[in-house]
């Protein structure tokens, strides 16, 4: 079997071989007319330019003035590349993206400004859109912003346009990201002077010039212009914001408009590890604007180091804005449903906090005392007692916190362990000056804050009365009858 084969094979490729024989005997000589060099390749193209430019000034010539000034403003501007084409296409009578547009005043005027691609799609936008909008293309491909910049003006002309589709930044990629902020600003701000909407594709051309990557929406293309004018100083980026997620950045851009805040959000956020949920609540909640404003003695009864750190613990006001209090609520109430919301509240407190327990019971010569909450925070290593108060600050206060930082001192506190610090949480620490007079000869160091609910908070005086509580919410609903009654 093998033998026949292999003749089938050589009769078949017999022929071949006898082709490719006679092939290789031929001399190379190109087909007739084709060019020869380099001389009569320039000759014949000159030639044939020639002639395609002798007809298209005859087309010319034919059409209406309207449509001649149209040719002449193309003939200025397309340049020495685009302009043969346009020339050849408009002998061949094919339609192109520089098509004469018959304006109807009735409809709104669209310009296009875009790359070559733009060319390709303003046939399609102008038939799609037909007898709805008039669909202009710019004379010429947009370039680099700076070359937009010299020719904005050529491009928009001086008719009034409703709606621009702009497309700036493929041919930008080797500009420094300030130049291109600020050229694209002022192009934008040039297209906005007509009146016009302004649309722009610089997401889409970015999506199919790396289609790899992601992140290239218009809104994020925005934020990311929002963040190089937010943050021009190279050693922020590196040291802060570019140690953060995106969408914690983007959170910041579009919630904070003060720089010195953001930059405080940033480092908390690098610190503490906060999600993009935490920082988005710390924000709303105004943390920056209530961390370390207790009022306290650290100054004079810890050391310097932990005194600093301390008071950057305490927040005033603290805000709880989960609680559902009754107006006869006691401080046990509120006790409760701080610990049913033991979550939220740690988040209020901040990062470090670790819950010991609730009335905590202290024997002191064989009387009882009662601590509201007992924590411990893990950085500054030490316990915090807090004692919560449905009323306004008093002085008594000061000196009952003084006595459960004493025995907490004596009966709980290891020999490693910093001092014990004091936290009263009251519904009114608005009189400063009682509490700091209060505060002042004691030894042991405490801190006075304001808790609140957000929500009666920002409500008007007024509007917060004609409420109900949700005591009388409460009755109200049980007066309702059941379903099966």
């Amino acid at each position: 079997m093998k033998p026949i084969l292999t003749l089938l094979t050589a009769l078949l490729l017999a022929p071949l071989a006898a082709l490719h024989a006679d092939d290789a005997t031929k001399p190379n000589v190109p087909p007739k007319g084709e060019p020869t060099n380099a001389t009569e390749a320039a000759g014949q193209k000159a030639k044939a330019d020639a002639i395609i430019d002798e007809r298209y000034q005859a087309l010319v010539a034919k059409m209406p003035p309207d449509q001649q000034a149209w040719e002449r403003v193309l003939q200025e501007n397309l340049g020495g590349f685009y302009l043969p084409h346009h020339k050849r296409e408009k002998v061949a009578g094919a339609s192109n993206a520089w098509d004469f547009v018959q304006d109807d005043p009735q409809l709104p005027r669209v310009l296009l400004i875009g790359d070559s691609v733009s060319r390709g799609y303003t046939q399609a936008v102008r038939k799609a859109l037909a007898g709805k909008a008039n669909v202009y293309r710019a004379l010429a491909n947009y370039g680099p912003t700076a070359t937009g910049l010299k020719k904005i003006d050529v491009w928009l002309g001086d008719g009034k346009w409703d709606v621009i589709h702009f497309n700036f930044g493929i041919h930008d990629r080797a500009t420094p990201i300030s130049d291109y902020t600020q050229r694209l600003e002022q192009l934008i701000e040039r297209m906005k002077q007509t009146g016009a909407k302004v649309v722009d594709r610089l997401s889409i051309d970015l999506r199919a010039e790396f289609p790899e990557m992601g992140g290239f929406s218009r809104s994020n293309l925005l934020y990311m212009r929002a963040f190089a004018e937010a943050y021009r100083d190279e050693q922020i980026v590196q040291q802060l914001v570019g140690q953060i997620p995106w969408g914690h950045n983007v959170v910041l851009l579009t919630r904070i408009k003060n720089p010195a805040d953001r930059e405080w959000y940033a480092r908390k956020t690098i610190e503490h590890g906060w999600s993009r949920a935490v920082l988005t609540l710390q924000i709303e909640s105004r943390a920056h604007a209530r961390t370390g404003r207790a009022i306290t003695n650290f100054d004079r009864t810890l050391p310097p180091e932990q005194s600093d750190l301390a008071r950057e613990v305490l927040k005033d006001p603290y805000t709880f804005d989960f609680l559902t209090l009754a107006d006869d609520a006691i401080e046990r109430d509120l006790e409760q449903q701080l610990l049913t919301h033991i979550e939220k509240f740690l988040l209020e407190l901040g990062v470090g906090f670790a819950f010991v327990g609730r009335q905590v019971r202290l024997d002191v010569d064989g009387d009882e005392f009662v601590i509201d909450l007992l924590f411990y925070h893990l950085k500054l290593r030490c316990y915090f007692v807090i004692d919560l108060k449905m009323k306004r600050f008093r002085p008594e206060d000061a000196g009952q916190m003084s006595f459960y930082l004493t025995v907490v001192d004596e009966q709980l506190r290891h020999p490693d362990d910093q001092p014990s610090i004091g936290l009263l949480l009251c519904k009114d620490s608005k009189n400063r000056v009682t509490v700091e007079y209060a505060l002042r000869n004691i030894k042991q160091p405490i801190g006075v804050a304001e808790w609140t609910t957000q929500l009666v908070n920002s409500l008007p005086q007024e509007l917060e009365r004609s409420l109900p509580s949700v005591a009388e919410l409460e009755r109200q609903l049980s007066d309702v009858p059941s379903s099966s009654d």
